[in-house]
């Protein structure tokens, strides 16, 4: 049986990046923050896409899944290496 791999969430810089975003949308004045809605609700989305993409790298590196692709509720995906990133592709 393998080791788990460490994984902490919260040093991601995906997370520092979703807490700096917090912090300063709760820090804005009322004003500020209801005219920038649209805007906020945008790097929201994002900044939790990102988030999602990290937890999943390191849930697959953490179980080791080392093929070429895989299949998800019926769609393929791959995971092609481009400068050191993994990306989700489909196949």
């Amino acid at each position: 049986m393998k080791t788990p791999h460490n994984f902490d969430l919260l040093t991601t810089t995906e997370m520092q990046a979703l807490f700096t975003l917090l912090e300063q949308r709760f820090n804005a004045e009322v004003e500020e923050s209801a005219k920038s809605q649209p805007e906020f609700e945008r790097e929201l989305r994002d900044h939790m896409l990102a988030l999602e993409r990290c937890i999943h790298t390191n849930d697959f590196r953490r179980l080791d899944v080392d093929v070429p692709g895989i299949v998800v509720e019926g769609a393929r995906y791959r995971r092609p290496t481009v400068r050191n990133r993994v990306h989700r592709a489909v196949f």
